[in-house]
């Protein structure tokens, strides 16, 4: 299954109201759709697709992780980074 349709997946399963369409472009953090715990989970599932640890404090979280594309783009950097 393609990266996207995974977040995808992952967000719907994790956001209280899983009706929500979800766009690339949608808000996450800072419309509040994600709280503290379904951060925590979505740096789970980053560094599982990642497959190396991830420091939140090391970025902008707000800013990099905002949409799913944004999300996508981090891991695909992040990628890049350990190959």
């Amino acid at each position: 299954m393609p990266p996207r349709l995974q977040l995808l997946d992952f967000l719907r399963e994790t956001l209280s109201d899983s009706s929500l369409e979800i766009r690339d472009e949608t808000s996450l953090i800072q419309s509040g759709l994600l709280d503290s715990s379904a951060l925590f989970n979505l740096a789970l599932w980053i560094e599982n697709h990642t497959n190396s640890p991830i420091d939140p404090a090391s970025f902008d979280l707000p800013t990099e992780w905002d949409t799913m594309a944004c999300i996508l783009a981090f891991i695909e950097k992040q990628n890049a980074k350990t190959s």
